[in-house]
C-alpha cells in the first residue's frame, strides 16, 4: 500500500484529503506543522509522496519545500495551493507538481495517480537495468 502524507494547517483539507486517497487505496497520514512532517518522516522511511498544503504562499513555503526535498530526495512533492499566482514563482516547480486546491477531490487523485504511478515506473525501469548489467 502506497503511503502518503499530508502537511496543511487546514484541518478540513487534511480530512477531506483522508478521505479522498483512502478510497483510492492509499495509506494517507496527515500532520498539521512542519515538525510533525519531519519527525513523520524520520519514524516512516516508507512514504512514496508528501502533499504540502501551505498556509501561506512565500518564504515559509520555499523553506519547507527546500528542507524537504534536500533530507529526503527521493520522496515525491505534490504542492497544492490556493493562490493561482504562486505558480509563478519558480521556486515551486521543486516540487514534482502543482495543484490548485481543488473543491472535489478529483484533480488531486489524478494527480496522486500519475505521481505513483510514475515513480514507480521509474522504480521498474532501474530494477530492469539493474538485472541487464552484468
Amino acid at each position: 500500500m502506497r503511503n502518503i502524507l499530508i502537511l496543511s494547517h487546514d484541518d478540513t483539507f487534511r480530512v477531506e484529503c483522508e478521505e479522498a486517497l483512502k478510497q483510492e487505496g492509499y495509506s494517507p497520514h496527515s500532520v498539521s506543522t512542519e515538525k510533525g512532517m519531519f519527525d513523520f518522516l524520520k519514524r516512516n522511511r516508507a512514504v512514496d509522496l508528501v502533499i504540502l498544503n501551505p498556509q501561506q504562499q512565500g518564504e515559509e513555503c520555499h523553506r519547507v519545500l527546500d528542507k524537504l526535498i534536500q533530507q529526503k530526495p527521493r520522496v515525491s512533492v505534490l504542492l497544492s495551493c490556493d493562490y493561482y499566482n504562486y505558480w509563478n514563482d519558480f521556486y515551486t516547480w521543486l516540487a514534482d507538481a502543482c495543484l490548485l486546491t481543488p473543491s472535489n477531490k478529483a484533480g488531486l487523485k489524478e494527480t496522486v495517480r500519475q505521481l505513483i504511478g510514475a515513480k514507480r515506473s521509474v522504480a521498474g525501469d532501474s530494477e530492469e537495468l539493474a538485472v541487464g548489467m552484468p
